[in-house]
């Protein structure tokens, strides 16, 4: 495999969690990743962070801007994604060292626009992980499948997931060849970072 995989990662007031986020991507398996990092105007130390791993790996770049929120932070990093395949981590999230790789691995031997994966939360505090919701929003709605299109479900293909971002790998291209950044229900929402 050599394509290219681009992670983008928006970012507020985040200086607590964006360390850890970026480590678990330099460390990730599969090597061919560009991580963009968006600030989203942040009045912390998160960009500082950023620029001081920057340093250690050419694959991270950063952009800054006002505080706008995250989907405009996406839309921004979505821009300037150069990858055939492009994945979205919230900055206080991380992956698991394989993740890309795997996904990718899934997207290429299914030949899909997009993948979705499972994961699992962490509790900050006591240090327990637990198993996220399913990818479904329902079980009704989601095709009982490992790959599907869109006329398998009477709900849109965006409509069947739960929210966030970090759980989809989707080809770069569907997503420009269709729009979905520039309409006005977005692929990226519209919210504002605690």
């Amino acid at each position: 495999m050599k394509e290219l995989v681009s992670v983008i990662i928006p970012f507020y007031n985040e200086e607590q969690y964006i360390g850890d986020c970026l480590i678990s991507l330099i460390k990730q398996t599969y090597k061919n990743i560009e991580i963009i990092c968006v600030d989203d105007g942040s009045t912390d130390n998160g960009a500082m962070i950023v620029k001081a791993i920057q340093q250690s790996d050419s694959r991270i770049s950063l952009i800054q801007q006002e505080n706008m929120n995250a989907g405009t932070a996406r839309n921004v990093g979505f821009s300037k994604a150069k990858g055939e395949y492009v994945l979205f981590l919230d900055s206080d999230d991380f992956f698991s060292p394989s993740m890309v790789e795997r996904m990718l691995n899934k997207a290429l031997s299914t030949n899909s626009d997009i993948v979705f994966c499972t994961g699992y939360g962490l509790n900050v505090i006591t240090k327990e992980t637990y198993m996220m919701p399913p990818v479904g929003k329902d079980n009704a709605s989601f095709p009982n499948k490992e790959v599907f299109s869109s006329a398998d479900t009477t709900d849109g293909i965006f409509q069947l997931s739960v929210t966030w971002a970090w759980d989809k790998m989707y080809r770069t291209d569907f997503i420009r060849k269709n729009d979905t950044v520039n309409r006005d229900i977005q692929l990226f929402p519209h919210r504002r970072f605690r």
